[in-house]
């Protein structure tokens, strides 16, 4: 788990969900949802062709968060640094599999100035624990 991660998540079904997918990596992801303030047109050449009204951008972050097995480390180099990102990049060139589980629990990346400013107003919602199964982070703000 990367040291500036705040999550809820339950490790002990993540775990277990690794185990099933018997990979030598699983990546937790965090759906995103960021509101798209505009409308969004689309066409074909000079002809509209849709139109869709401010909608909302999903994406995937990865969560820092991983079920590794021992195998792993015969990937790393020695001597060097070798970050997640490139870890993930050499298994994927190499046709190896990753596992990737979404969680549903509630994270924030700490490792962002921005958001770490903003920690105090998440911090109140995290004894709210009990209610935010199943719930979508949007930014800071937590939707129940």
């Amino acid at each position: 788990m990367n040291g500036d991660i705040l999550s809820l998540m339950d490790f002990a079904k993540f775990f277990d969900f690794a185990r099933a997918k018997q990979t030598i990596l699983t990546v937790a992801v965090k759906k995103i949802v960021t509101p798209y303030a505009f409308g969004n047109i689309y066409f074909e050449g000079d002809l509209v062709t849709r139109i869709e009204e401010k909608p909302n951008i999903i994406t995937y972050a990865l969560a820092g968060m991983y079920v590794m097995q021992p195998e792993i480390f015969s990937l790393i180099p020695e001597g060097q640094y070798f970050g997640m990102d490139k870890l993930i990049q050499a298994m994927l060139d190499g046709g190896m599999p990753i596992a990737k589980y979404e969680m549903q629990e509630y994270w924030l990346d700490m490792g962002r100035l921005r958001t770490t400013r903003r920690h105090g107003t998440c911090t109140n919602a995290i004894s709210r624990a009990s209610n935010l199964a199943g719930s979508t982070v949007y930014a800071c703000d937590l939707k129940p």
